[in-house]
């Protein structure tokens, strides 16, 4: 990392360079640069990271994928309040179970290849930078550092009818992903019992590499992660692709060019109580989903003998449940970019989510009480 004052955020499959503007009140990169020319290579120094690893997930919830894979707190309120979209080859990244009896494993594998660094101090530098570029009141900061390599996730999921075999299932899925060699020659042999035990799994693939094979079992999948390193140096001059971005403020840059500016930028972040009181948020909007998607999957052998009356109120409930996530998700974003913009206090975010708490119907509470009241016509059934 180029200094104390610099920070990371991954690039969640976004691409940009060295003097890259970003704004991290939105996590956005700007279209501009920070440098009117190329820079000459000696400013840039590149460097061996080589590295191979692998992460299990239980999609679960955002909140636990995001931690597996690492994403800073900002840019995780970032991705779950919408302010940035995680779109094409990251959307394993957002994906959830959408009930108790859907199976849906996701091994990630990671690989690092190359570290580019900027030297900020170096002499020459300044005459390379673009005042304009420093005043923009739309960034932030500047792309100092970029890590390079590759994350490709092999997504299993299959529905299951109770949930005994989802504890099952589940569990010789992942002693088996935890088991696979993830670098040198060595062999995979999976074993017949083990076959048969996932022969019904659904198999996608995503990363930021392009892969056009289509897996049928964990084999096929197996073969695949064996060909990344090679596909790896077909791109970006063997690099792959870039990971995470280190990011460097604007104005320790304008210090370091001795250019006075002439704007003041107010940047401010959430406390950490808040933050976490924002992923419980999403915790109980992606539990309330589950539950309701569960009860109507229970509801479904009695369809016939229920009144349309009352399937239409569960139906009703749901509908609002959905413009409600939808509501909530909206208005942290737009208090969460005032608030980092200096134009909202937290104590704003505070009464937020203390309303949600009472009266969101998104909340366990509001979730469960209709159900629980259904489940009692369901049980004299």
């Amino acid at each position: 990392m180029a200094s104390a004052d610099a920070i990371e955020r991954q690039t969640v499959c976004r691409r940009r360079f060295i003097g890259s503007l970003y704004d991290i009140r939105t996590d956005k990169l700007e279209g501009t640069n920070l440098f009117k020319n190329k820079l000459p290579a000696e400013f840039i120094d590149v460097s061996d990271n080589a590295r191979t690893s692998y992460e299990l997930l239980f999609n679960n919830s955002q909140k636990e994928t995001f931690d597996k894979m690492n994403i800073e707190a900002s840019l995780k309120l970032s991705l779950m309040t919408g302010i940035l979209d995680i779109t094409g080859s990251a959307k394993y990244l957002k994906e959830t179970k959408i009930d108790s009896l859907t199976i849906r494993v996701t091994y990630v594998y990671k690989v690092k290849t190359k570290q580019e660094q900027l030297h900020i101090a170096m002499a020459g530098l300044s005459d390379y930078f673009s005042a304009d570029a420093l005043e923009n009141p739309n960034a932030t900061h500047v792309v100092t550092g970029i890590m390079w390599g590759a994350n490709v996730a092999a997504t299993f999921e299959q529905v299951v009818e109770n949930l005994e075999e989802v504890q099952k299932v589940e569990g010789s899925l992942s002693a088996v992903l935890k088991s696979l060699p993830i670098s040198g020659e060595a062999k995979f042999d999976l074993q017949n019992k083990d076959k048969f035990k996932f022969e019904k799994l659904q198999i996608s693939l995503s990363g930021n590499i392009l892969i056009d094979e289509c897996p049928q079992n964990i084999e096929d999948v197996m073969r695949v992660f064996k060909t990344v390193p090679s596909r790896i140096k077909t791109l970006n001059e063997g690099k792959g692709q870039q990971l995470t971005f280190v990011l460097y403020p604007l104005k320790r840059m304008a210090e370091i060019f001795k250019h006075e500016l002439q704007i003041n930028r107010m940047i401010r972040e959430v406390s950490h109580l808040v933050v976490m009181r924002i992923e419980d948020i999403f915790e109980e909007i992606s539990t309330g989903k589950r539950k309701f998607n569960d009860f109507l999957n229970e509801m479904k052998p009695w369809e016939h003998y229920i009144s349309c009356d009352w399937r239409d109120t569960i139906h009703q409930k749901q509908a609002e449940r959905i413009v409600a996530e939808v509501k909530t998700q909206r208005e942290l974003s737009t208090l969460l970019q005032n608030i980092r913009g200096g134009q909202a206090e937290e104590s704003e975010m505070e009464r937020l989510l203390d309303d949600f708490d009472r009266n969101n119907p998104c909340s366990s509470m509001s979730v469960e009480r209709p159900l629980k009241e259904k489940q009692n016509v369901i049980l004299k059934i």
